[in-house]
């Protein structure tokens, strides 16, 4: 279960709306890295995905992926436990 934190929400948001004006198809994607997370760009979700309301945007994330996402410099994503 994940967790959103109002600035992490109104960042997806953000970036959803960005990428829409090229793919109205677009959506954001949270995904396990070596690093931590980040977000990538998809046109639909993987088989297992969750589901994560942000704002005016919907938010993909990786199964297995728990805790409260939040973001730091530059809408980095950071997930806390």
């Amino acid at each position: 279960m994940i967790d959103v934190t109002e600035r992490a929400a109104a960042a997806v948001a953000q970036a959803e709306a960005a990428a829409r004006r090229f793919n109205p198809e677009v959506r954001v994607r949270l995904i396990r890295t070596d690093a931590g997370v980040r977000f990538e760009f998809t046109d639909e979700p993987s088989e297992d995905d969750d589901t994560v309301p942000c704002e005016t945007a919907m938010l993909y994330v990786e199964p297995g992926l728990e805790g409260t996402l939040d973001t730091g410099d530059h809408n980095v994503p950071v997930l806390v436990a």
